[in-house]
C-alpha cells in the first residue's frame, strides 16, 4: 500500500510506503500524527461502508413501513382489517415487506412513495386475488413518502457525509491545510492495484473514489491512559474517535459469550507465543475482574492492581496484550502506533519494537509507527533483518518547511535519521564545551 497526502492539516506533501513497519521520525509539528491519523480516518470511514449505508437503510426503511402500518390501521374504521394488519406486524410481516420493497430498489435503484404503498397493502390485505388492491390515497402516499426518502438518499453523498465528518472529528474540524486556504486538499491511497482517493475543500468531503471496497480496521494508538477509562461509571464522549472506538472494542469483548471467537482465538493461538513470550518479558500477568472491576494481575502475585494504578509503561504492553487476547487485532488490520514509546524505558522501547516487528511478520499487519527515539528505530531495523523482513521496513525523516511539512525516505543507510535525532547531543555537547 502506498499513502500519498497533498495539503492536510500540517503536511504540504507526503508519499509513504505501507506494506510491513513504516517508521516516521522527525521534530514535534513536522506532520507526523497527521499521517497515522489520516491512515486511520480513511479505513475507519470507508471499511466496509456500503454494507453500513445498506444496514442503515434498512433499519430506517423497517422502522418506517411499521410506523405507517401502524398509523394508518388506526385511521382505518374497520375493527377486522385493524386487527389483521397489527397481526401481521406481531408475525414479522414487516420484515417481508422491507424485503419486496428493497428488491424493488435494488433492481430499479428508485422507488416512489406509490411503489411502496403497493407493496405494503398487498401484505396486509391478504383477502385480495390477483392485481386487486384497496385504493391508494393521496394521505396513503403522503405517508410512505418517507420510506421512498430513505432508500433514495445518494450513497454518494452519504458517504462524503461520512468522509467528512470522521475526519472533521479527528481532525478538529481542520482537514485542509492552513497554509494554503482555498487548495484542494488529497488523500490517495493505492492498495493492491486499486485506487481511494478523498478530496477535501473548506474541510468538507469534495469527492470520493473508492476502486476497492475496504474490509480491514485500523487501530490508532497514542495514549495508554485510556484504560483508565474502561473501569469509568460513564462514557467519556470527549474522547478523540480513535479512543472511543478502542474502547468500544473491549467492551464489547468483554460481553460476548464463550463460544463466539473461539475459531479466531485457537487460529491466533500458535501465531501468539512468540509474541507474548517478548511481552511477558516486560510484564507477565492477565487481565482480571476485581470487585468488579477490571484490574491486572502481575505473574507470580496474588493482589491485582486496577488498571488506573498501573505504570504508563506497563499500559502500553497491557492494551497491546488485550487487543490480541480478544481478537480486536485480525490478520492484515491496520496498526498506527504514535510515539509508543514516550512513557518507556530503552529496554522495554526495544522489547515493544520485537513485539511490533513479530506481530506484522505472524498477521501480515500493516503497521505504522511514528518515534522520537533512535532506540525504538534502531531496533526495528534489527529486528526486521533478523526475521528477514526488511523489505518489509521504512523509514522516513519529516521535516517542516515554511510552515508545512514534507517526508523523504531514507533507504538502506539510516544515517539521515540518526542526523535527525542527534541534534539534541551536539547541541548539548556545545553547552558542555561553552562551560569553564
Amino acid at each position: 500500500m502506498k499513502l500519498l497526502l497533498r495539503n492536510i492539516a500540517k503536511v504540504h506533501e507526503a508519499e509513504i510506503k505501507l506494506d510491513g513497519v513504516t517508521v516516521i521520525v522527525g521534530k514535534n509539528n513536522t506532520g507526523k500524527s497527521t499521517v497515522g491519523k489520516s491512515l486511520f480516518c480513511l479505513f475507519h470511514a470507508l471499511g466496509s461502508v456500503e454494507k453500513k449505508i445498506n444496514e442503515q437503510k434498512a433499519r430506517h426503511t423497517l422502522e418506517e413501513i411499521m410506523q405507517f402500518v401502524l398509523t394508518r390501521s388506526s385511521k382505518t374504521s374497520s375493527q377486522d382489517s385493524q386487527h389483521t394488519e397489527r397481526r401481521l406486524l406481531r408475525l414479522g410481516a414487516s420484515h417481508k415487506m422491507l424485503e419486496d420493497i428493497l428488491e424493488l430498489y435494488n433492481n430499479k435503484k428508485e422507488i416512489t412513495a406509490r411503489q411502496v404503498c403497493e407493496i405494503i397493502f398487498r401484505m396486509t390485505h391478504p383477502d385480495l386475488k390477483g392485481t386487486e388492491l384497496p385504493e391508494i390515497t393521496d394521505e396513503d402516499v403522503l405517508g410512505a413518502a418517507g420510506i421512498a426518502d430513505y432508500l433514495n438518499t445518494s450513497d454518494e453523498e452519504v458517504i462524503r457525509d461520512i468522509v467528512s465528518e470522521t475526519f472533521k472529528q479527528s481532525f478538529d474540524s481542520q482537514v485542509n491545510s492552513r497554509n494554503a486556504p482555498g487548495v484542494e486538499g488529497v488523500i490517495h491511497a493505492q492498495i493492491k492495484g486499486y485506487d481511494i482517493k478523498c478530496s477535501f475543500i473548506d474541510d468538507e468531503c469534495s469527492s470520493v473514489e473508492a476502486g476497492l471496497q475496504l474490509t480491514n480496521q485500523a487501530i490508532f494508538l497514542d495514549n495508554p491512559s485510556l484504560l483508565d477509562r474502561l473501569n469509568a461509571s460513564r462514557f467519556d464522549y470527549a474522547l478523540p474517535l480513535w479512543e472511543r472506538l478502542i474502547l468500544e472494542k473491549i467492551r464489547i469483548s468483554q460481553d460476548s459469550k464463550p463460544e463466539e471467537g473461539a475459531v479466531a482465538r485457537v487460529r491466533s493461538k500458535n501465531k501468539l507465543l512468540s509474541i507474548y513470550k517478548v511481552i511477558d518479558s516486560a510484564i507477565a500477568g492477565s487481565i482480571v475482574t476485581s470487585e468488579g472491576k477490571l484490574a491486572f494481575k502481575e505473574a507470580g502475585n496474588s493482589y491485582s492492581i486496577n488498571l488506573a494504578n498501573l505504570s504508563y509503561g506497563v499500559k502500553t504492553f497491557v492494551i497491546l496484550k488485550m487487543l490480541l487476547e480478544r481478537n480486536i487485532l485480525s490478520p492484515r488490520d491496520v496498526l498506527i502506533l504514535d510515539e509508543p514509546e514516550i512513557h518507556l524505558h530503552p529496554d522495554w522501547q526495544i522489547l515493544l519494537a520485537h513485539a511490533v516487528v513479530l506481530l506484522q511478520k505472524e498477521f501480515d499487519l500493516t503497521v505504522l509507527v511514528t518515534t522520537h527515539s533512535h532506540f525504538f528505530v534502531d531496533a526495528v531495523d534489527l529486528f526486521t533483518r533478523k526475521y528477514n523482513r526488511s523489505d518489509k521496513a521504512h523509514f522516513y525523516v519529516a521535516s517542516q518547511i515554511q510552515n508545512s511539512a514534507s517526508f523523504r525516505e531514507v533507504e538502506g543507510d539510516l544515517d539521515a535519521v540518526y542526523d535527525e535525532m542527534s541534534s539534541a547531543v551536539d547541541q548539548l555537547d556545545r553547552i558542555r564545551n561553552s562551560l569553564p
